[in-house]
């Protein structure tokens, strides 16, 4: 058993300890287009420990990777066939609020919707992916769908059958 899978024990006095699990990172794995790939190659990379899978039926991978860790580098191919990874995305774990300007572009970032250079198209392209009224600015709706529906919320459960990497919930 890895040290993510028995957790991490913080001695906190001499009469008990507190055990600390790691953190199960959810994936979409899709193309450009948004497309979900059922049975993409992935491999994840946390603080140098890289973990390798495949994607389940509706594209989606779980896993278990230290919560110390910031950021994570995903890389993924539709093909199972071939050697070279057609996407790669940094993924972030450590996500503020969506209420705040720095979650807003963690939370559409992690969503492939980078809002770097344009907040206001990502924010347009995001209200048209769910549905909202098209803005381009972060109404009262469109902070509440990206805060819970969009992102905390669609995490599947455990027993969905998600693809299990080499251990076992932040989506992206």
């Amino acid at each position: 058993m890895s040290e993510l899978e028995e957790g991490i024990e913080l001695p906190t006095s001499e009469s008990h300890s507190l055990v600390v699990l790691g953190l199960t990172v959810e994936v979409f794995l899709h193309d450009l287009f948004r497309t979900p790939l059922p049975g993409a190659r992935y491999e994840l990379t946390c603080q140098g420990q890289t973990f390798a899978g495949e994607a389940n039926g509706d594209g989606m991978a779980k896993v278990l990777v230290n919560e110390k860790a910031k950021t994570c580098i995903l890389r993924w191919r539709r093909d199972s066939r071939e050697e070279e990874f057609e996407y790669e995305r940094e993924i972030f774990l450590d996500i503020p609020s969506a209420d705040t300007p720095d979650g807003q572009h963690r939370r559409l970032h992690n969503l492939g919707l980078p809002a770097q250079d344009d907040m206001a198209l990502a924010l347009s392209l995001f209200q048209g992916i769910w549905d909202l009224e098209d803005t381009g600015e972060a109404d009262s709706a469109t902070v509440g769908t990206l805060g819970t529906a969009a992102h905390d919320a669609i995490a599947l459960s455990e027993s969905d059958g998600a693809a299990e990497s080499a251990d076992d919930t932040e989506r992206t």
